[in-house]
């Protein structure tokens, strides 16, 4: 009996010992399960770019040297120092830590320790300020307790946890802020001039990096200038007509010199028959001659200053006598037409000849006659004459 009971007893004893071991295992692997949930995943980044200057001693992971394709894990820091930058890459956001420069890789966040950074597509953190962003691309620098977030690309939001009295802040593209590092206070948004950006863009977190950022093309000031094609103007089309030959230079002539008047149709008044005598002795014809006229009209000669060839016209004086004729003139003009001689040009005006204007001459001065003079003589003294005495004047 005592050995039958000794039996139970180890049966019994077995099956407790199995129980509790399943017991065991299986609280173990809960408590694991739990653990992997309750714990936030371990963050793992890798190094995309070294830029090392012939001088720079290269960058450092927990006291190591890294190389272009070492990870970094969550809670190790990444150290630049002078002529050494560094880019890192992860699954979808990216950053580049500048020269002198240190960075923690946290769980939520790349931590900046000193210097300055740039972040695309990933939050950041400053002290107790935590910089998030969903498509945007920024940079990061301490500046003593201060720290200065300047947006590149895409909106940016800045945020205390710490102390959540202060509200949140959006940046928009060009814009910055300044920050207290302890996260006391927010400054306020400023507008970045055009210079800034550039120089960000041309600096050394951007310039000499083979791998871009995400979003990098909607940084305005990394776009290249496209080059536009200048279009020429087509030329004209051709002429179809024939090309007129240029016309031959036609050498000026003089104007023509002015010539004198003819006044070879001009004959004297006696060749013409004009004049009319008055000597009622001579014979004329009778009163009642239908080529008498009372009043001869004659047309003026064109020059008015010549008076040897001026037609006046005369009335016939009533006391003369009834016979009246013409006189025929006692000289007729020589034909020309059958001599080789020149005919005698009329003789030209007489030239006038303009009184000089009387010059106006001063008058005279008028001198005065000189005053005669008058030639003093001697007094001769008045005698004595005693009182009482007669004075008779002499003559």
């Amino acid at each position: 009996m005592y050995t039958g009971q000794r039996l139970w007893l180890s049966r019994s004893t077995k099956w407790i010992f199995r129980l509790s071991l399943m017991g065991g295992g299986l609280g173990l692997a809960i408590a694991f399960m739990y653990l992997s949930y309750a714990s936030p995943p371990l963050r793992q980044v890798k190094i995309s770019e070294v830029i090392n200057l012939p001088n720079g001693s290269g960058a450092q992971v927990e006291a190591q040297k890294a190389e272009k394709g070492n990870s970094i894990r969550s809670g190790q820091q990444l150290i630049t120092p002078q002529f050494t930058r560094v880019g890192i890459q992860e699954a979808s956001g990216a950053a580049r830590l500048g020269a002198n420069s240190s960075l923690i890789v946290r769980n939520d966040c790349f931590q900046l320790g000193g210097g300055k950074a740039v972040i695309a597509n990933a939050q950041g953190c400053i002290g107790a300020i935590v910089v998030s962003t969903a498509n945007g691309i920024y940079t990061v620098e301490r500046l003593g307790y201060l720290a200065e977030v300047k947006v590149l690309a895409g909106q940016v939001d800045l945020s205390i946890p710490s102390n959540p009295a202060i509200n949140a802040v959006s940046l928009q593209p060009n814009q910055k802020v300044t920050v207290n590092w302890t996260g006391d206070e927010i400054g306020p948004v400023r507008l970045m001039l055009p210079q800034e950006v550039t120089a960000i863009a041309n600096g050394e977190l951007f310039q000499g990096f083979q791998v871009a950022l995400p979003n990098q093309n909607k940084v305005a000031a990394l776009q290249r200038p496209v080059a536009t094609r200048e279009t020429v103007p087509p030329a004209p089309p051709k002429p179809t007509t024939s090309v007129k030959p240029p016309p031959a230079p036609v050498t000026p002539q003089p104007p023509p010199a002015p010539t004198a008047p003819d006044y070879s149709q001009i004959a004297p008044a006696s060749a013409r028959g004009s004049d009319y005598s008055t000597d009622d002795s001579n014979d004329a014809e009778t009163y009642d001659s239908p080529a008498y006229s009372r009043h001869v009209r004659r047309r003026a000669s064109p020059n008015f200053s010549d008076e040897r060839y001026t037609y006046r016209r005369r009335g016939r004086s009533p006391y003369a006598s009834n016979s009246y004729r013409r006189r025929t003139p006692s000289y007729s003009a020589p034909s020309y037409s059958d001599s080789s001689d020149e005919a005698p040009s009329a003789p030209s005006a007489p030239p006038v000849m303009e009184q000089p204007h009387p010059v106006e001459t001063a008058a005279p001065p008028m001198v005065e006659a000189p005053l005669p003079m008058v030639i003093e003589q001697p007094v001769s003294p008045l005698p004595v004459v005693p009182e009482g005495s007669v004075v008779v004047p002499g003559y």
